[in-house]
């Protein structure tokens, strides 16, 4: 039985819109050519900007960055 090998790492971070990470980097791992969907986190004071085009994808040979940017919620 033929194994697909393992995929490059996905890495899932959490930052403001200067780049400061707001929490823990993630690490998503698989098999090549399986897909992978990378979820937003809830962080307290912050609103998600926006989800990126990528958030969503397979693993690839390359690795690859999920950036989730946020904004200081108003009160």
């Amino acid at each position: 039985v033929y194994e697909k090998a393992d995929g490059a790492p996905v890495t899932v971070k959490y930052v403001d819109g200067d780049g400061n990470e707001l929490a823990t980097s993630d690490t998503l791992s698989g098999k090549l050519g399986t897909s992978y969907d990378a979820t937003a986190k809830n962080l307290s004071g912050w609103k998600l900007t926006a989800t990126p085009t990528n958030a969503k994808g397979v693993f690839t040979s390359k690795a690859q960055t999920v950036t989730f940017v946020y904004v200081k919620q108003e009160k």
